[in-house]
């Protein structure tokens, strides 16, 4: 049995029930595995984290956490992507902390969001990168509001003595993180993730993905959104896997950087928004993409975003030349209440489009179109809903089963559900126990 299937098929017998758990096991099996590297801009390698030294920076970082929190207060991580991001993630879960992940404000200016978030979850703690701690004082000026927080260098705290770490008192249903959503129709909500929610849906993943023992993969996500975090950080080390990591601003300034990766390294997994794949087929060369090997990448996510028809083909004929598999893109369904992933797949298959009419779309209805024209749109469908979980469609107006071909809402149950929103106990309600007719539950 590969590592892989021990934890998938068999985490009861591996204990596996918190990321800390989770960890600690990949450190005593694949001490001296490189679970993460680090590109920078130029696209160098910055750094690798080994399974056995992110449990040592995770341990210290938890350790002087220790000194500020008690398990089940709110930290806020508003550290940079790279390696010191990965390991003040686990070093917060070590400590039995609840993880805030936030965008890094730019310490030029004021950021009402990050007090926003912070006044929702109560932090009084705040991880860091060394380069903003040297700017804090000149951004507290400017977010005055924020100053009563205790701002900790997440870097140095890594580098300090791990001996001291003790395990912390968490259990599977122990809040593990708050994902707090874009905020974009009203201010952000924290959804209250448990250990079991990301271990449940990292196992969805692996099964989706059908990782391989020898696959790796490449990401430039951004880690504080659930996209980047669970799938580019939590699935590498619960699959035992391999990963380079980037910036976001590493691909968005470059796009050849993310495909450079994927030739270096022999990747054989990824994921992005649907413009990423434009991006790459509008912004890479003919000479540029002659450099490239793609062949081994055989599993791409394409979420978060609409998914087009014409980006599909377009990203399949712009690189066919370097190898890359025709159905290398898994269109997928996700949202932070849901943990990540709900629906996508079968890997290594074709997108499934359909044309649909427009207008019949926006009267609730799903038909074909009378003719090819104005009134028509390509459909992609999200792959199939995941196994493990119940997901139905809904008439959000009668909470009743939609027939075939009607739109509704789409209603899930199962244990990558989330608890519900951080201190929103009517919205929790409405939203998480919601029951459709006809339902025992």
């Amino acid at each position: 049995m590969t590592e892989i299937q021990l934890l998938a098929d068999d985490a009861r017998e591996a204990a596996v029930q918190t990321l800390v758990d989770l960890l600690e096991y990949r450190a005593r099996r694949q001490p001296s595995h490189v679970v993460f590297r680090f590109i920078n801009s130029d696209g160098g390698e910055d750094g690798t984290l080994t399974f056995a030294s992110l449990q040592r920076r995770a341990r210290a970082i938890a350790v002087q956490l220790a000194e500020h929190v008690v398990p089940g207060e709110r930290v806020v991580l508003l550290v940079p992507p790279g390696l010191d991001y990965v390991a003040a993630f686990f070093g917060c879960v070590y400590a039995g902390a609840i993880g805030v992940p936030a965008y890094p404000p730019n310490p030029r200016r004021a950021d009402p969001r990050v007090a926003r978030i912070v006044a929702d979850c109560g932090a009084r703690v705040a991880l860091v990168s060394d380069a903003f701690m040297a700017r804090l004082d000149g951004w507290l000026a400017l977010t005055p509001e924020l100053s009563a927080l205790t701002w900790l260098d997440a870097a140095r705290l890594a580098d300090a003595d791990a001996s001291a770490w003790r395990p912390p008192a968490v259990t599977a249903s122990s809040l593990a993180m708050l994902q707090y959503t874009s905020g974009s129709t009203g201010d952000p909500r924290g959804v209250m993730l448990t250990h079991a929610n990301l271990l449940h849906n990292s196992a969805i993943i692996h099964r989706v993905s059908a990782h391989r023992p020898d696959d790796n993969g490449v990401f430039w996500l951004p880690p504080f959104h659930d996209m980047g975090l669970i799938g580019g950080i939590l699935q590498p080390v619960y699959a035992g896997l391999s990963a380079a990591l980037m910036a976001p601003a590493t691909f968005l300034q470059r796009p050849l950087r993310w495909l450079e990766a994927m030739s270096r390294y022999r990747a054989t997994t990824s994921g992005a928004p649907n413009f990423a794949y434009d991006l790459c087929v509008e912004r890479v060369s003919d000479a540029e993409r002659a450099t490239l090997d793609l062949s081994a990448w055989r599993t791409s996510f394409n979420g978060a975003e609409p998914i087009r028809a014409d980006t599909l083909a377009r990203f399949a004929d712009a690189f066919a030349a370097t190898g890359l598999r025709r159905d290398v893109i898994l269109p997928c369904y996700g949202l932070a209440e849901g943990t990540l992933l709900v629906a996508g797949g079968p890997a290594q298959q074709a997108a499934w489009v359909i044309d649909a009419d427009r207008r019949s779309l926006e009267s609730g209805e799903l038909r074909a179109p009378d003719e090819r024209g104005a009134s028509a749109i390509a459909l992609v469908a999200s792959g199939e809903p995941v196994a493990e979980q119940e997901v139905v469609i809904v008439d959000p107006d009668t909470k009743s089963a939609c027939g075939e071909s009607q739109v509704g809402e789409i209603w899930v149950a199962g244990g990558s559900v989330a608890v519900g929103y951080w201190s929103r106990g009517e919205v929790t309600t409405s939203t998480f126990q919601a029951r459709r007719r006809g339902s025992p539950t």
